[in-house]
């Protein structure tokens, strides 16, 4: 490591604010490389350069930044890590990946309502793109986390986008449609249930009366 007296040290940060402000992105790069050899730390390196790279709108930010959040977490930083997906899923916020490294890291951190939140980003990410598998694998993740009535809109919600498909699984909607009665009669809602059922029934009428079927038979 390359150490450089305090006061250069200090002038030139200050050159590479100013080759940033002016937009001389050659230059920045140039003056950033020397400054890099004086930081004892390689996460930190990336992320700067992805910081670097960023301001001039340069797409190559992405990947040190992915470098950084995978250094920081193989060095047990894993708030640093988190913080620098946190960064990446505004970016790319059709990137499932960062979500689940995001979940991965808050639950081993056991902050579990940030884990919740990210689950509920990746679960909008999967029923929009029609990953609707996915969904079911990422509902039953949350469920360690959660109580179903506070899941029975994100079953509605799968539900609603899956009977729309051609030849969708119809013992696996009708297991989630099951979820999704059993929280609405836990909080006590009946208008919750209500509106669930009607709006199924614009959705998918055959599917409806199975569904009904289901109700009375239980």
């Amino acid at each position: 490591m390359k150490q450089f007296p305090s006061e250069k040290y200090n002038i030139a940060w200050f050159k590479l604010a100013e080759f940033v402000g002016r937009g001389e992105k050659e230059r920045a790069l140039g003056i950033y490389r020397l400054l890099a050899h004086s930081l004892d730390d390689n996460a930190l390196t990336a992320q700067l350069q992805g910081d670097l790279l960023l301001s001039f709108e340069d797409s190559e930010a992405i990947s040190w930044y992915e470098r950084a959040a995978q250094l920081y977490k193989e060095s047990g930083r894993l708030i640093e890590s988190a913080a620098v997906y946190e960064h990446l899923c505004v970016l790319k916020c059709d990137e499932a990946n960062y979500y689940i490294e995001l979940i991965e890291i808050y639950k081993q951190k056991c902050l579990l309502d940030s884990a919740y939140a990210i689950m509920h980003n990746l679960f909008e990410l999967w029923r929009c793109t029609e990953c609707f598998e996915k969904c079911v694998d990422l509902l039953a993740d949350m469920e360690s986390l959660s109580i179903s009535a506070d899941l029975a809109e994100y079953y509605q919600k799968l539900i609603f986008s899956w009977v729309q498909q051609p030849n969708f699984s119809k013992e696996i909607v009708l297991s989630l449609a099951q979820k999704a009665i059993d929280g609405f009669t836990l909080s006590n809602n009946e208008k919750l249930l209500q509106r669930f059922l009607s709006t199924l029934e614009t959705k998918n009428e055959n599917f409806y009366k199975e569904v009904c079927f289901l109700i009375v038979n239980n």
